[in-house]
């Protein structure tokens, strides 16, 4: 849905007239939506949801720092690798570990040492020509009506929302009615709690409880129990 048809579907709810538009409207009362909006966007996109995870690759130079993504909002943990390699990149890489790592001097080692440092990702000796690949979450849960720009916030009422409608609907939802003082945005508020966890619940694949885990085959292979 676009920003038009959740906002609307926002004060459809709440028991106010829809407008012609909410951005650029004079009315107090769609400016203030436009903003709670945003607010909750702005949550919903730190939950993590896979609608969002991206995977990134970074070839390596002789440089120590390379710059992430244009839409970099945090790092999968333990998802970055060197393409062809089976061991996992050390990242983060404590601070002790990487200062006495750049007191060695050093100029190669077998494991590959990173951290991230003022917004870009610093990688200890590289071995230039290696391919760094990680998967990482987008800070970006918007697109332009075009789909074409992804987007942080809603500037227009034809932006695009990437994730599920009801969530956003739902979050707004109460932050208007606790903002407007309606009585009830606590009911509203559970409801949106409730189905954002039914949502998040759902967003990932799990393994059943209990399933075997035989994907991967490691060592020892022998059952080692009498």
């Amino acid at each position: 849905m676009n920003f038009r048809e959740i906002a609307s579907a926002v004060y459809g709810e709440t028991g106010y007239v829809v407008p012609d538009s909410f951005f650029g409207s004079p009315s107090p009362d769609d400016i203030q939506v436009c903003y709670l909006a945003n607010r909750a966007a702005a949550y919903l996109r730190e939950k993590g949801f896979q609608k969002l995870i991206k995977r990134y690759e970074i070839t390596l130079t002789t440089a120590e720092s390379y710059a992430l993504p244009s839409d970099y909002l945090e790092i999968v943990p333990d998802t970055t690798m060197i393409n062809g390699r089976i061991d996992a990149v050390n990242l983060p890489t404590t601070a002790p570990t990487w200062a006495w790592l750049k007191s060695q001097n050093s100029t190669s080692s077998y494991t590959v040492f990173a951290r991230i440092i003022n917004d870009e990702l610093a990688i200890n000796a590289p071995d230039a020509g290696e391919v760094v690949a990680f998967e990482y979450i987008s800070n970006a849960p918007i697109t332009d009506s075009n789909s074409e720009t992804y987007k942080q916030r809603f500037t227009d009422d034809y932006d695009i929302w990437l994730l599920d409608d009801d969530l956003l609907i739902l979050e707004t939802k109460w932050r208007f009615e606790k903002a407007k003082g309606i009585d009830g945005w606590e009911v509203s508020a559970q409801e949106s709690k409730d189905y954002r966890n039914s949502v998040m619940a759902r967003d990932k694949s799990a393994k059943t409880i209990g399933q075997r885990t035989d994907d991967v085959l490691s060592e020892p292979y022998t059952r080692l129990w009498v």
